[in-house]
């Protein structure tokens, strides 16, 4: 049978594990408000690079820019979207086996944090390029460190589509793996009035159209970053909760079970005591 001491380490043990749960989870937490305040920040973004856009195919028109072009045949890519810790949950094996029910459709699957990485390498996925994940909130430079090795592969030619695997954010309590289209990419300008005034374009309406359109399309993928993070958090949140709970459900057993055992060896100790008392007189 174990000893006291024993019963009185395991509720150390419950309590350290609850301590660290809990701060897990404020931090889980507390990142779920500064996401979404930047989720924000990004539609704010992408909608004033869409006005200028929309400006400048007043005078443009039609254009041939590379990542609209759908092309009639060639190899597709997959990125998927993952972050570098656990605790959270199923979200992450539910992405993996949505992207291992999806692999036969592409040619070529590249990944974003070590989960990601792990997941897909103990299903014998070949990963063609790995992404470090983000030990803080993402800003648009590390979208630029991603999408400017995917606008190179697609632009000269090695690709016809790209599309982005990640888990969709729905709610605190709900996240969805879910496989998006992102290249050819779809934009449609909305023109509003007539062209009022001719713009100078330096170095020329093509060029200046061209970089504001990968400004709006890495916008576009900023925003699916700051959503599976969101949704990572998220997951962490709910699951820290939850192991919470159970983490006080162990330690309030192993307390009911140390203060029975204790009582036990105190009675037994005041029993011998007073048989040696009688055996005495």
């Amino acid at each position: 049978m174990p000893s006291l001491l024993s019963y009185r380490s395991a509720i150390h043990e419950f309590e350290d594990v609850l301590d660290t749960v809990k701060t897990e989870e404020k931090i889980a937490a507390a990142s779920i408000h500064t996401l979404r305040a930047s989720v924000e920040d990004s539609i704010r973004r992408r909608t004033a690079i869409k006005e200028v856009l929309d400006r400048l195919s007043v005078f443009i028109g039609s254009t041939d820019q590379p990542l609209l072009q759908k092309k009639p045949r060639g190899k597709r890519m997959l990125v998927v979207l993952t972050g570098d810790k656990g605790l959270v949950g199923g979200l992450y094996h539910n992405l993996i086996t949505l992207v291992e029910d999806s692999k036969g459709k592409y040619d070529e699957i590249c990944v974003v944090g070590a989960k990601g990485e792990q997941y897909l390498r103990e299903e014998h996925i070949e990963i063609a390029h790995v992404f470090s994940s983000f030990d803080r909130i993402p800003d648009n430079g590390d979208a630029d460190a991603i999408t400017g090795y995917i606008f190179e592969r697609f632009n000269t030619g090695d690709y016809a589509a790209v599309d982005i695997a990640y888990p969709q954010f729905h709610s605190l309590g709900n996240q969805q793996p879910a496989i998006v289209p992102f290249l050819p990419f779809v934009f449609a300008p909305e023109h509003a009035g007539e062209a009022e005034g001719f713009p100078i374009f330096d170095p020329d309406k093509k060029a200046v159209y061209g970089w504001f359109l990968e400004r709006y399309v890495s916008s576009f993928f900023y925003q699916i970053l700051l959503e599976y993070i969101l949704s990572e958090f998220s997951a962490r949140t709910v699951s820290m909760e939850n192991a919470g709970q159970k983490t006080k459900e162990f330690l309030q057993h192993a307390k009911l079970t140390y203060f029975k055992v204790r009582r036990r060896l105190s009675t037994q100790k005041q029993l011998e005591s007073f048989t040696a008392f009688h055996h005495s007189l």
